[in-house]
């Protein structure tokens, strides 16, 4: 009876750099090289969301932003989620309008609109 002989696909795989083989399996390849959504922290509701990448801006999404909205440097760091966002328009509309500047309110609605908030 002969001896079977080792291949390669019989071979244990080395691994010679845990660190490069953890990183090698947190890399998303369906992403494109793109970065991958962050997680973020709603400041009405305190829930996690998502906000994904753009490719044509080069940047996250900023319909969450809330400094986006209204305009002040103060709120650049403040992320507010779709519904949250929705129930402010409708639940405290006067509010709203005071708040969010004006040439962002026509985009808001147009959101509204075509179902992107």
């Amino acid at each position: 009876m002969k001896a079977k002989k080792e291949t390669k696909k019989d071979k244990p795989i080395k691994i010679n750099n845990i660190e490069t083989t953890l990183n090698h399996l947190q890399k998303r390849e369906d992403r494109n090289g793109f970065p991958d959504p962050i997680s973020v922290q709603c400041f009405q509701c305190q829930n996690y969301f998502w906000v994904k990448w753009v490719v044509p801006q080069r940047n996250y999404s900023k319909k969450n932003n809330w400094g986006y909205w209204t305009g002040k440097e103060g709120d650049k760091d403040k992320f507010i989620d779709s519904l949250c966002l929705k129930k402010y328009y409708f639940e405290q509309r006067e509010e709203f309008l005071r708040t969010v500047v004006p040439k962002k309110q026509t985009s808001f609605r147009s959101y509204l609109a075509c179902n992107i908030i």
